[in-house]
């Protein structure tokens, strides 16, 4: 990211940047994450940035190498902040596994994410 301050979708790109290349680098996602963080998925939840970082922390070495094609990242403002949405596919053997990330940024870092993707394919069924 650049001196000045990044636009809503330089956060979430860097964030993506961050968690996808070569597997998560969790000191560089909690820097784009504020104090009070919340994620939402159809696996997993966490009430704060340290919370998240210390389950993405346990799954990490699991995710190294992992494949993803980024469809479109999409900005558009509101009220609170400022939304914005990544598409995106998990790249398996099994086929692609399509994902839609909402987020919400406050300044220069993710207040919220909100995650949705059908988890049945990692669940064997």
């Amino acid at each position: 990211m650049s001196s000045k301050n990044p636009s809503p979708k330089e956060v979430v790109r860097a964030y993506l940047a961050a968690f996808f290349q070569g597997g998560p680098d969790v000191e560089a996602v909690r820097a784009l994450l504020t104090d009070d963080f919340t994620f939402q998925g159809p696996l997993m939840t966490a009430g704060s940035a340290d919370d998240f970082i210390a389950q993405l922390t346990g799954m990490s070495q699991s995710m190294a190498g992992l494949q993803v094609e980024i469809h479109h990242v999409i900005a558009d403002g509101d009220a609170d902040g400022d939304t914005v949405a990544a598409l995106y596919d998990f790249v398996t053997p099994m086929g692609n596994m399509p994902f839609a990330e909402w987020y919400w940024v406050r300044g220069d870092r993710i207040s919220a994410i909100k995650l949705h993707y059908d988890p049945r394919p990692m669940l064997g069924g």
